[in-house]
């Protein structure tokens, strides 16, 4: 971009920087499945998994994990943007499954 005034060739340099660093950062942003298994510990029984209300929906909340494996516990929501938690000790399998 030599002997270009510096207003033509900036702003299509700082574009294409721009969508460089906001490719880079998508990509390391972007959760990656690396569980093969859900153990569902503490799943709901049917009858109330049936008698759901309007607007309820059930998430899954991890809270330890071995290996390729989440254990996780179903709990009933009515937030739309909750999709479940993830504890944070998140290691407390050792307690439950000796070896992991």
């Amino acid at each position: 971009m030599k002997g270009e005034p510096l207003e033509k060739a900036a702003p299509a340099r700082m574009n294409k920087q721009f969508a460089r660093r906001l490719d880079r950062l998508e990509r390391r942003l972007t959760p990656k499945a690396s569980y093969e298994l859900v153990w569902v510990t503490g799943p709901l029984d049917e009858h109330r998994r049936g008698a759901l209300a309007r607007g309820e929906r059930i998430v899954l909340d991890d809270y330890g994990k071995c290996g390729p494996t989440v254990l996780a516990r179903e709990r009933i929501t009515t937030d739309p943007l909750d999709h479940g938690q993830r504890s944070p000790r998140g290691d407390e399998v050792e307690d439950i499954l000796p070896g992991c």
